[in-house]
This record gives C-alpha cells, structure tokens and sequence, in this order.
C-alpha cells in the first residue's frame, strides 16, 4: 500500500508539477466518497504507521522474552558447570612426611 501511494504521488508530480500533485488530493477518493484523495491517503498513512508501530512492539518484546531465557539458560549451565569442578586445596608438605607415609604403606604390601 506504501508504495502504490509513493507512485501514485510520485506519477502525479512527474506529470504536471506540484499543482498536478495537489489537485489529484483533491479529487473525490473512490474508495470512501465522502473524502478526497488526501484524505484517503492519509488514512492508509496512518494505518500503515500503526501495523509498523504494533510489529516492532512485537518484536521488542520478542526481544526481551529472549534475551532473559538467554540469561536464565545461562545461569543454569554455570550451575551445572560449578557441579562439575574438583574443588582442591593448595598448601605445603614437607616431603619427608610425605616419603615416611609412603614407606609404611609399602611396607605393609610386602
């Protein structure tokens, strides 16, 4: 629709000017006979603005649902990920302590 309006409009000032331009708006419309052209069209301007405005309305909360499934997903793979990681701790032994356990385990194989 946008764009049989644009050519329709650009069709009428190409052929006659800006005057040729206005008078076509000022013809009955045939569409709604109590209107002219202008007022058609400004009518359909206006309900394409709407759709445009309910479509990206659509698509910003599109938009947000997806990025917090986004955020929720990835906290719950962190989770699972901190599930998986060996916790240690790190501190110093003497190696001697170390070797005397070693020999009396060994000696009990024997």
């Amino acid at each position: 629709m946008l764009g049989d309006i644009r050519t329709a409009w650009q069709a009428d000032k190409d052929q006659g000017g800006y005057e040729k331009l206005v008078s076509a708006w000022q013809q009955p419309s045939s569409v709604y006979p109590e209107k002219d052209l202008w007022e058609e069209d400004m009518q359909n301007l206006q309900t394409i603005e709407q759709s445009i405005q309910q479509q990206f309305d659509t698509l910003n909360q599109d938009t947000e649902f997806l990025l917090k499934e986004g955020y929720r997903i990835n906290k719950i793979v962190q989770s699972m990920r901190s599930l998986n990681v060996m916790k240690s701790e790190k501190r110093r032994i003497s190696a001697k302590k170390t070797g005397r356990g070693l020999g009396d385990h060994y000696a009990g194989l024997a």
